[in-house]
C-alpha cells in the first residue's frame, strides 16, 4: 500500500475512472494527444468539487462489504478527493465575499497544476500527467498540521497563478488586495474548515475519518493525564458485533483478562499491599515521534524535538494511517519505562471487530525462528491452540492484524550481532502479507541504548517513551493511595506522597521504579517520608538492604540476617562491576556466573524443589525485580541477560563496595600486609571516572568516616600507588577477566583509580606525597603518568579523570608542585605560567636550554603523535606556527615570560573593556630582546601581524599617541621601511599621532 495518494489515482480506486480529469490523464500519458492542449477545459472547471461532493456522499456504499488492504485504500482515496474538493471549495466562498470569481476560467489542467504547486505557463498536458504522481497531504500521526500546511502550499500557487490570468488585469489594485488577502490569509483556514466539516460526515461511516476528526479537534488541547490507554478501543470501534468463540476470540479473551490483573506479576509481590491493575496502573505516556533512518539512541538529537501527549490519538491515527502497513513502528524506552506494559494494554485495548492483536514476547520465542514462526509461537502461548498464520488471518473476517514485537533489545542481547537485521525482515515481512491480501501492522519495542545496534529501514517511525512528568506522577500515585488506603490504614502507614517521590525524581519518573519506591515507603512506618531528611546514598541504602531484608525473610531458617543482607548486596555490587568493567549496561547470565566463580563468592543454596540447578548468576539477580532480565531462547535455549532498572543503582553498588573495601584495608593494615587483590582485581580494567555519579558516591561514601581514618585510606592508597606499574606475579582472583585487557591496560586502570581515591579520600594530594619514592622530580612522573592514562584508559575514563580530578600548579620551595583536589567547581584553568613550566623558581634569572626550541619540538611531537585533540590545538594556532616558525620567539616581560603569539592573541582578541594593557604589551615584545639579545622587529616575521593588531587598537581609540611613540624610536627600524607594508602601517600612525610618531623613519 502507497503512504499516500494522488488525486488521480484515488479518483481510479473509488470507481470514477470515466471522470474527465481521469481520462484526459491517461490520453496525454498515452501520447494520443500533443502538448498543445486544444481542448476546452473551461467548462470543467466546478468538475473537481462537484466530482468530490458526489464520491463522498456515497463513500458508505463504496465501503460497504469491504476490509483489510481494500478498504483502507479505498479510505485514503476518499481522503485524497476531500482534501482537494475541500480546497475549491474555499476558493468558491471567497468568491462569493467579493463579488468575483476568483478564478475565472480555471479548467481542470489549472486545478492540477495549484494541486501539485507548480507554477503557471506549464501546459496542462503535463499538469495532468504530474497530478497522476504527486501525493497529496495526509494526518500526520501527532496532529493534522500537514493538511494545514498543503493548504498554505496550494493557496500560495493559487495566487501566483491567478496573476497570470486575464481576469487579473481587470481588476483595480484595492480588489487584487483584497484578493491577494483572502486567498493568501483566509482561503487555507476556510479549506481546513471544510475539510473538517466533511470530517464530521464521514466519521459515521469510517473509523479513520473518526480518527482524523479526533485530531483536528484536539490538536491544541493537552489531555489530562490518562490511565490504561482509556478510549482507544471507542475511538477506533465503528460497529460492535458478538464477541467470536473460534481462536480469534480466545487471544481476545486472553489479552483482555489481563486488564484486570497486578501491572507487575504478582509473584514479585507478597507484602499484602495492592498493586494497582493494568487498566489502572498504565499511565499513558508522554512521547516523541520522528522518521529515522539511524542513530535513534543519540541523547542529544532527542533533546530538541518537540514531546507530544495524547498517546491514544497517536495510537489510533497510526492504525488507521498507511505508514502501519508497510513500516514498522519502533518504540523506544528506558529500563522500566513501560515499554511491554504498553504492548500489554494495547493488545488487550484493540477492538476485536477490527483488528487482530498478536503479542510476541521475544524472550519466549524461539530466537532462531523466522517471524511467522514466532507469532504463530506466542498465539500458542495465549491459547494454548496451534494455528497457521495464513488460515488464522483469513479467518479474522477482515480484521487487520497488529503484531506487538515486545522485547527487540532482549533478542539483540542474547544473540548479538547476528539479529541486527531483525527491522528489515519486519519490513519484508509486512510487504509479503500486503502482496498476499493479508496486510498486517508491527509494533516493535526495544530499550534506546540496544537499539542502534540494528539496522533501521528506511524512514523508520519511532515513538520514544518520555519520563514521567509531575503531573503523571501525582495521577500514579493516586491509583496507589486508592488501591492500598485501607492496608496503609490498618498498618498505621501514612498514604504516599507527591513531594516525597519527586525529591527522588529519577526514580520516581520511571514507572516501575515509582511502584519500588512506593513499596518501601510502605513496609516501614512513614518510611518514604523519612527518606525527605537522608541524602542520596542513604536512600539508596536503605532501599536496597530493606528488599533485600524481604526477601531473605521469606526463607524460614534465616538466622543471621544483617549479614546475610550484606552478603546480597555485596553480590549485588560485582554484578554492577561485571557491567562497568564490561563498558556496558547489562552482562550475559554466563559472564556473570564466571566472574562469581573467578571472584571466589560465597554460593548461594539453591531453593529446594528446582528440577535444575541454578547458576550463581541466576541465584544472584532473581531475588531482585530492579534488576531487569533480558531472555531470548536460542538453539533451545534460554539466554540471559541483566540490567539494572536505573543506571544510579549501579553506580551506588560500585561505591559502595569501594568504600567498604577500603575501610577493610584499613582495618587491617595494623594487623598484617595489606591484601588489595579484590580491590585489584575489580579496579585494573575501567577507571571509575568514566561515570560522574561514582565519584559523587564515593565522595559521599568516604565522608561518613573520621577524618583520621580517611587520611589512613589516603596512605594505603599512596603506597600501594609505589607498586602500581610493577608486576603482578600472583594474584587469588588471577581467573577475573570481564574482558581482554593487555597488561598496560590493566597498570593503567589500577594507577588511575588509586590516585583517583587518594584525592577523594583525603581531600587533596600532591604530586610530591604520590611520588616520594620515585627517585624523580614529582611533576616528571606526573607527567609520565598522565601520558600512560590519555594513551591507556578508555576515552570516557581519561576524559572523567581530567574533569573530575583539579590540578594546582604551585612551588615547594624552589622545586615545582602539583596539588590535586576534587573537582567542585566549573572550569577555571587559569594561563600556563611559563616560569613554572619551564622550572624556573621565583627570583631565578637563567634561562635553561630549552627554553628556546620548544615550539618547533612541540609541533613535532603534535604531528607524531597523531592525538585528536593536540591536532585540533594545532590547526587553531597553525596560521602563526606557519608563519613564524623561529624558535627564538619567547621573551621577558616584567618578571614574565611570554611567547610573542600569547601577546599577539591576547591582544587581537581583547574585549572592549580592556584599555591598552594587552597592546602596550605587544608594543613592549617588540621592542624588547629576546634571551639572545636580539630585538623582534630584526627580520621577524610577525611585525606585520603585530603593527597590524596594534594599529587596529589605534583606530578603535584604546592606544594614545604617547603609548605608541616608542616604537618611532628604534634606529634598526628604518631597515624595515623598505617593505611597502610596513611603510603604510607606519603612514597611518603618523596620520593618527602626527604628534608623537615620526612621519618619515628614513630622514635623516
Amino acid at each position: 500500500m502507497r503512504r499516500s495518494m494522488t488525486y488521480a489515482n484515488a479518483l481510479r480506486l473509488l470507481g470514477e475512472k470515466e471522470s474527465r480529469l481521469v481520462a484526459l490523464a491517461d490520453t496525454i500519458t498515452s501520447g494520443a494527444v500533443a502538448a498543445s492542449g486544444h481542448f476546452e477545459l473551461i467548462e470543467i472547471r466546478r468538475e473537481a468539487v462537484d466530482l468530490g461532493s458526489k464520491v463522498l456522499r456515497s463513500l458508505g456504499e463504496r465501503l460497504r462489504g469491504l476490509s483489510g488492504l481494500t478498504h483502507r485504500e479505498r479510505v485514503y482515496a476518499a481522503h485524497s478527493v476531500l482534501v482537494i474538493t475541500a480546497f475549491f471549495q474555499a476558493l468558491d466562498e471567497v468568491g462569493e465575499r467579493l463579488g468575483i470569481d476568483p478564478v475565472p476560467g480555471l479548467g481542470a489542467d489549472e486545478q492540477a497544476a495549484l494541486s501539485i504547486g507548480m507554477a503557471p505557463g506549464v501546459g496542462w498536458p503535463q499538469l495532468v500527467i504530474a497530478l497522476a504522481y504527486v501525493p497529496i497531504a495526509e494526518p500526520h500521526a501527532v496532529s493534522i498540521d500537514p493538511v494545514a500546511s498543503y493548504y498554505e502550499k496550494l493557496a500560495a500557487s493559487t495566487h501566483v497563478y491567478l496573476q497570470g490570468l486575464a481576469p487579473w488585469d481587470s481588476l483595480d489594485e484595492t480588489r487584487r488586495g483584497q484578493l491577494t488577502t483572502l486567498v493568501l490569509d483566509e482561503v487555507p483556514g476556510l479549506a481546513l474548515e471544510a475539510y473538517e466539516e466533511r470530517l464530521r460526515h464521514l466519521a459515521a461511516v469510517s473509523t479513520e475519518f473518526r480518527v482524523w476528526l479526533t485530531l483536528c479537534a484536539q490538536q491544541e488541547v493537552r489531555d489530562d493525564v490518562l490511565t490504561g490507554l482509556a478510549g482507544l478501543e471507542d475511538l477506533l470501534t465503528l460497529t460492535r458485533n458478538a464477541v467470536s468463540s473460534d481462536r480469534r476470540g480466545a487471544l481476545s479473551r486472553a489479552y483482555r483478562a489481563t486488564l484486570a490483573k497486578p501491572i507487575v506479576p504478582s509473584g514479585e509481590n507478597d507484602t499484602g499491599l495492592t498493586i494497582p491493575s493494568l487498566a489502572e496502573g498504565y499511565i499513558d505516556h508522554r512521547f516523541q515521534f520522528a522518521y529515522r533512518d539511524h542513530t535513534v539512541g543519540e541523547e542529544h538529537w532527542w533533546r530538541d524535538q518537540p514531546t507530544s501527549d495524547g498517546l491514544v490519538r497517536f495510537l489510533a491515527a497510526h492504525l488507521v494511517s498507511p505508514v502501519a502497513l508497510i513500516s514498522p513502528l519502533l518504540i523506544l524506552g528506558q529500563p522500566g519505562s513501560g515499554k511491554s506494559v504498553l504492548t500489554r494494554v494495547l493488545a488487550a485495548r484493540l477492538p476485536e471487530e477490527q483488528y487482530l492483536p498478536v503479542r510476541v514476547e521475544l524472550r519466549a520465542v524461539d530466537a532462531d525462528a523466522d517471524l511467522q514462526e514466532q507469532i504463530e509461537a506466542a498465539v500458542q502461548l495465549a491459547t494454548g491452540e496451534t494455528v497457521q498464520w495464513p488460515r488464522f488471518v483469513d479467518a479474522a473476517a477482515g480484521a487487520i492484524p497488529v503484531v506487538l514485537l515486545d522485547g527487540f533489545d532482549e533478542l539483540l542481547q542474547a544473540t548479538g550481532v547476528t539479529r541486527t537485521d531483525f527491522l528489515q525482515k519486519v519490513r519484508r515481512f509486512q510487504e509479503r502479507e500486503a502482496d498476499q491480501g493479508r496486510p498486517v501492522a508491527v509494533l516493535v519495542t526495544s530499550r534506546t541504548a540496544v537499539a542502534d545496534c540494528a539496522t533501521l529501514p528506511p524512514s523508520t517511525p519511532v515513538l520514544r517513551l518520555e519520563p514521567f512528568d509531575e503531573a503523571q506522577i501525582r495521577t500514579w500515585i493516586g491509583v496507589w493511595n486508592r488501591g492500598n488506603a485501607d492496608t496503609l490504614k490498618h498498618h498505621g502507614l501514612q498514604p504516599m506522597r507527591l513531594e516525597c517521590a519527586l525529591r527522588y525524581r529519577e526514580l520516581a519518573e520511571q514507572p516501575l521504579l515509582l511502584l519500588m519506591l512506593a513499596l518501601y515507603g510502605a513496609s516501614t512506618e512513614n518510611g518514604l517520608t523519612n527518606l525527605t531528611a537522608l541524602d542520596p546514598i542513604d536512600v539508596y541504602e536503605q532501599l536496597l538492604t530493606e528488599f533485600a531484608r524481604r526477601e531473605l525473610s521469606k526463607d524460614g531458617d534465616t538466622t543471621d540476617l544483617d549479614a546475610r543482607v550484606e552478603r546480597e548486596l555485596e553480590r549485588l555490587s560485582f554484578i554492577a562491576f561485571a557491567m562497568f568493567n564490561r563498558r556496558s549496561q547489562w552482562v550475559e547470565e554466563g559472564d556473570l556466573t564466571a566472574d562469581f566463580l573467578a571472584l571466589k563468592l560465597d554460593a548461594l543454596p539453591n531453593q529446594r524443589g528446582l528440577r535444575a540447578p541454578l547458576t550463581p548468576g541466576q541465584r544472584a539477580v532473581g531475588r531482585f525485580f530492579f534488576i531487569h532480565d533480558a531472555r531470548a531462547t536460542w538453539d533451545g535455549r534460554v539466554s540471559h541477560t541483566y540490567e539494572f532498572l536505573h543506571a544510579t543503582f549501579n553506580e551506588y553498588l560500585i561505591a559502595r563496595l569501594v568504600a567498604r573495601e577500603l575501610a577493610r584495608l584499613t582495618t587491617d593494615a595494623p594487623r598484617r600486609t595489606v591484601d588489595d587483590a579484590m580491590l585489584h582485581a575489580v579496579l585494573s580494567f575501567e577507571c571509575l571516572a568514566a561515570r560522574e555519579p561514582i565519584v559523587e558516591f564515593l565522595d559521599s561514601c568516604l565522608a561518613r568516616h573520621a577524618p583520621a581514618c580517611r587520611r589512613a585510606m589516603a596512605e594505603i592508597l599512596v603506597a600501594l600507588h609505589d607498586s602500581a606499574l610493577l608486576p603482578r606475579t600472583e594474584s587469588a582472583f588471577a581467573a577475573y577477566t570481564p574482558r581482554q585487557a593487555n597488561v598496560v591496560e590493566r597498570h593503567a586502570a589500577w594507577s588511575a583509580n588509586l590516585v583517583l581515591l587518594a584525592t577523594v579520600a583525603n581531600g587533596k594530594l600532591s604530586a610530591s606525597r604520590l611520588f616520594a619514592n620515585a627517585g624523580e622530580e614529582p611533576v616528571r612522573e606526573w607527567h609520565r603518568h598522565a601520558g600512560l592514562w590519555q594513551s591507556m584508559l578508555h576515552s570516557a575514563g581519561w576524559d572523567g579523570l581530567v574533569e573530575r580530578l583539579d590540578i594546582e600548579r604551585g612551588w615547594l620551595g624552589d622545586r615545582r608542585e602539583i596539588v590535586l583536589r576534587p573537582s567542585r567547581e566549573a572550569d577555571s584553568i587559569s594561563a600556563p605560567d611559563l616560569r613554572w613550566t619551564f622550572d624556573m623558581p621565583p627570583g631565578s634569572t637563567s634561562y635553561p636550554d630549552n627554553f628556546l626550541n620548544e615550539r618547533v619540538s612541540a609541533i613535532r611531537k603534535t604531528h607524531f603523535i597523531a592525538d585528536v585533540r593536540d591536532d585540533v590545538m594545532a590547526h587553531d594556532l597553525w596560521p602563526i606556527r606557519a608563519r613564524s616558525a623561529k624558535a627564538n620567539n619567547f621573551y621577558v616581560l616584567g618578571d614574565n615570560p611570554a611567547s610573542e603569539t600569547n601577546v599577539l592573541l591576547s591582544a587581537l582578541m581583547a574585549p572592549d573593556n580592556s584599555g591598552a594593557a594587552p597592546y602596550v604589551d605587544l608594543i613592549n615584545v617588540l621592542l624588547a630582546q629576546d634571551c639572545q639579545g636580539r630585538y623582534v622587529m630584526e627580520d621577524h616575521p610577525m611585525v606585520i601581524p603585530a603593527l597590524t593588531v596594534i594599529l587596529a587598537g589605534s583606530e578603535l581609540g584604546r592606544v594614545s599617541g604617547q603609548e605608541i611613540a616608542p616604537l618611532g624610536e628604534l634606529p634598526y627600524l628604518a631597515t624595515r621601511l623598505t617593505d611597502p607594508s610596513v611603510q603604510r602601517l607606519f603612514d597611518r600612525l603618523h596620520e593618527l599621532f602626527p604628534d608623537e610618531f615620526p612621519p618619515d623613519l628614513n630622514a635623516p
